[in-house]
This record gives C-alpha cells, structure tokens and sequence, in this order.
C-alpha cells in the first residue's frame, strides 16, 4: 500500500469550528446517551482487520497535524513507532487501534461524537481544554452541581469511573475491554484526554497517576509526535496483517 493512497489531497482540516460545535453538544446527557448505545455494538460484525483497513476512507476534522493523511496512514505511523522501539504485539495492536473508533463516523456519526479531545463531564470544565470559552454554550456550563469542582464524583474515584465526552477512545475501549491487558485499554481510554496533566488530578488515584507516567507519556510519544500529513510508512503492513489476524481471527461485534 503506497503512501498515495492514504491521503486524502481534497481534504482540509477545520480545527476552530469543529470545537465549537463539539464544545456545544458534548453534555453529561449526550455522553452517557451515546456511551449506552453503542455498547450495544449496533456495527455489527467484522474483522479486526476489515475494520482497521476501512480506516484508509476515513479523515479527522479535528487534526490538522494530519491533515489529509487518513487514519489508517496513522495508524501505521503509530505502530511504526511503537515497533521500532521493540515493544510486543499488545503495544503494536495498540497502536494500529488506539484511533479505530473513528470507524463511528464513516457509519454516519457526527465527527462531534467521533474526533477531538475528550474530558470529564459531569464536572467543572478544565480551563486547559483546548478552545475553552466555547464551552460557554454547553448545557452544563452554569449547571448547579456539574459546574462544580467535583460535580457527581467523589474526590479521588478513578478516571476509570468519570463519564468522558463520548468519542472514539471510549467506544474502542468498550469493545476491546475484555480482550487485552488492562493497563492499555486505560491508555487508550484516555489517550485523547489532553487536559490530563494537570486539570484532574483531583478525581485521579495514586494508580490513575501512575499509568498516566508509565504508559500515557510513552504513546504520546508514538501517537502525537509520528504525525506526518505526506508519510505513512506502509512498509510493515504484511507484518501488522500477520498479527492481528493471528490474534483476532473471527469477526467482532462492533
């Protein structure tokens, strides 16, 4: 597969207005309501790999590091990255599927409910999130109780129990929840949850923390820091192929 064919050259990136339109939309209620729909896997089945490959029709508003270059063209940038770097098969797959949710929007979801950052809802909005005065419109912004520091949660309760924005970290970790190792599927959870350093360390426990140093900062560097909108390293895809289709032979509910 060529690096041609995994960019997008009439695709453009809109960076401002898609958070302006997902600032608005992304409330406590519209979370959990999508969070609740597709854990019924309403995509129905496929492979592991049928899906990663349907990632080549697929672009991301949001991202204009990537701009053109399509997400399965990230998806090998990753996995290149993490390969190189000698770590084992649940790290590549990992990195091949951190960003395959996004597979919600070529099934016709709203990018809003599919790409950009997430963070806690149901809380006081962290000032670092990124365009945070558009938050202003959101419905829980002058929310008595989800306006306010702590808001439904208890100090210290794990992100693992805080409601995120709903988008593709979310729904990946629901379907890969029971098939590999834990401490990544909290990494992917949350690998989009940029206002993580600092904003919410109040909800965070001494576990949150750790694998926030162990392993988040780890794949950012895979993650953020491959980006390339003309590169996507096709060289390995028979060596990816070999793996998940060795590890995830038979179709999956998505």
């Amino acid at each position: 597969m060529t690096t041609e064919s995994l960019v997008n050259t009439q695709f453009k990136s809109d960076k401002e207005n898609f958070y302006m339109r997902h600032h608005a939309i992304q409330s406590l209620a519209t979370a959990a309501e999508k969070r609740e729909h597709y854990k019924q896997r309403v995509l129905g089945p496929a492979t592991l790999w049928d899906r990663l490959m349907s990632l080549k029709d697929v672009n991301d508003e949001s991202d204009a590091d990537l701009e053109g270059m399509t997400q399965l063209g990230h998806a090998l940038q990753t996995a290149n990255a993490i390969a190189n770097d000698g770590q084992d098969e649940d790290w590549i797959i990992i990195g091949l599927i951190h960003d395959l949710g996004k597979i919600m929007q070529a099934a016709g979801e709203k990018p809003e409910f599919v790409v950009g950052d997430v963070y806690p809802v149901g809380c006081q909005f962290g000032r670092k999130i990124v365009y945070y005065a558009y938050l202003q419109a959101n419905p829980d912004w002058n929310h008595p109780v989800y306006s306010t520091k702590y808001g439904i949660y208890e100090p210290e309760c794990g992100l693992m129990n805080v409601i995120m924005s709903f988008g593709h970290d979310e729904y990946i970790y629901q379907i890969f929840k029971d098939k590999l190792p834990y401490e990544l599927l909290w990494m992917v959870r949350h690998h989009s949850f940029q206002s993580v350093a600092d904003d919410y360390v109040h909800l965070m426990t001494k576990e949150d923390k750790e694998l926030r140093e162990s392993h988040m900062r780890k794949f950012m560097a895979y993650d953020l820091y491959t980006k390339d909108k003309y590169n996507a390293g096709g060289h390995k895809l028979k060596y990816y192929e070999e793996i998940v289709k060795r590890r995830f032979p038979e179709p999956i509910e998505w």
